[in-house]
């Protein structure tokens, strides 16, 4: 439910100012792949998959990162 009202705002924003806002996609994208490996059983996936999620999450913290120094 959150993912999709971020999607819509991001959108919404879109439409306005015709401007992709790089924050709320990076938002979005954090917040379903935290909602991924919660979801995942670590004892079922494999640790490759476990590997990759943990990779996508620090690699999209990092962007994230990036993203909120460039304001300042």
């Amino acid at each position: 439910m959150l993912i999709g009202v971020e999607l819509l705002e991001t959108l919404r924003a879109y439409m306005k100012k015709d401007v992709i806002h790089v924050r709320k996609v990076l938002e979005v994208a954090l917040i379903a792949v935290a909602r991924q490996a919660i979801i995942d059983e670590p004892n079922t996936a494999p640790g490759l998959t476990l590997f990759g999620v943990a990779a996508l999450i620090l690699a999209l913290g990092v962007a994230f990162y990036f993203e909120r120094q460039s304001d300042t």
